[in-house]
Parts: structure tokens; C-alpha cells; sequence
């Protein structure tokens, strides 16, 4: 029998995950906050490999093309994987940053930089949720579905609106840990310090190893 935890611990150990500092509940919602966009973020990927070689399969040896895939991975992939993806990104500091400015910056400065950008992310994506979550509410008010007879899916336009406030407040709940977990630590430096363009590792953690012999289970 396949061990599920197993197989998400390499994921859930890497350094940008290390969030120690904050109280076992917390690390355990933001932990698996993370793993549910990853294993949804891999899933969408799956599907759209297979979707497109069944499409090229059906056209070009039977000349029958799905027709419905492409508004379906317009819609509901392309949305989901950039809203859960978004996380994971966020999560093993996957996406872009100037990090040999920010190395050459003293430790406090790098917290005010840090806490800085966390902020503007929750500010940045807050309005992105709560418009979505107002789109999606006027297409299942309304009832907004495809028009009979075309190569949609006949499913409501909310569904895939959804995916958007969901993928959003997901992001924001993972920023919103980490930004409070700073903003209460000490202010000499940042708790998380980035020590490479894809992955992060925690100061404290490190000082653990180097004075205990051991690193944080």
C-alpha cells in the first residue's frame, strides 16, 4: 500500500518549507496548504499532456477532434494550474527576485524587504480573490452556462471562476503565516533568509545544526 505521507516528505522537508518558529497547527495548515497546490498543480499538468495527445491522436488518425478540450484547458487548466501553482512558486521561492541585491543587504534591512514583500503580495492578490469570488457568485446567480449546441462543456461558468478566489485566498493564508511569524520574531533579521534564487532556508535552523550537531526535525 502506497504511503501518502511518504511520498509528500521530500516536498514538506526542503528548506523553504522549514517553518519551525511557528506554533504545530499553523505549520501543519501551511504544510498542507502547500501539498494540496502541489499535488492539484500536478494533476492539471497530467491532464493536459494526455488531453493534448489525445486530440492530436483523434485528428490526425480518426479526424474527429475532441473540441471540447480547448475552452476546457482554456478555462479550467490554464486558471487552476496558474492559481494553485502560484503557492508552490511562492512556497520554494520559485518565483523571480534580485537576490544579489537582496544577500548584499544588512540583516535588518532584509526583514523590512521581506516583510515589505510579503505585504504587497496579500495586497496584490486580495482584490483578486474577492473580485473572483464576486464573478463566480453572478455566474451561478445567473445561471451562466455555454450556449447549447457549441464544443463547450455544459457546465457552469462559476465552476471555473472558482478556481480563482480559491487558488487566491490559498496564497494569501501561506503569505499571511509568514508575514505574521516575522513581523512577531526577533527584529534583528529575518527568520527565512533566501540563500538562492529556488529555495530558502531558515537562520534559525541553521544555527540549530551548527550548535546542536542535528537539524530540525
Amino acid at each position: 500500500m502506497i504511503d501518502i505521507k511518504s511520498a509528500f516528505r521530500p516536498l514538506t522537508q526542503l528548506p523553504g518549507y522549514r517553518t519551525g518558529e511557528a506554533p504545530f497547527p499553523v505549520r501543519r495548515l501551511q504544510q498542507s496548504i502547500t501539498i494540496a497546490a502541489f499535488a492539484i498543480s500536478t494533476l492539471i499538468l497530467v491532464v493536459m499532456s494526455v488531453l493534448t495527445g489525445v486530440e492530436v491522436f483523434m485528428r490526425y488518425f480518426f479526424d474527429q477532434p475532441l473540441g471540447w478540450n480547448v475552452n476546457f484547458t482554456e478555462q479550467y487548466l490554464m486558471v487552476g494550474l496558474t492559481f494553485f501553482g502560484v503557492t508552490v512558486a511562492y512556497r520554494t521561492a520559485a518565483h523571480v527576485a534580485v537576490a544579489s541585491v537582496y544577500d548584499r543587504l544588512p540583516a535588518s534591512t532584509r526583514k523590512l524587504v521581506l516583510l515589505l514583500s510579503q505585504a504587497v503580495i496579500i495586497a496584490a492578490v486580495l482584490p483578486v480573490m474577492l473580485n473572483g469570488a464576486v464573478a463566480a457568485g453572478l455566474s451561478f446567480g445567473l445561471n451562466e452556462t455555454p450556449a447549447v449546441g457549441g464544443s463547450e462543456l455544459p457546465f457552469n461558468y462559476g465552476l471555473w471562476k472558482s478556481l480563482v478566489p480559491i487558488g487566491s485566498a490559498l496564497l494569501i493564508i501561506t503569505v499571511l503565516i509568514d508575514f505574521v511569524r516575522e513581523l512577531c520574531a526577533d527584529w534583528s533579521g529575518p527568520i527565512t533568509e533566501v540563500t538562492r534564487p529556488t529555495m530558502q532556508t531558515e537562520v534559525r535552523a541553521q544555527t540549530t545544526t551548527e550548535t546542536d550537531g542535528g537539524s530540525r526535525p
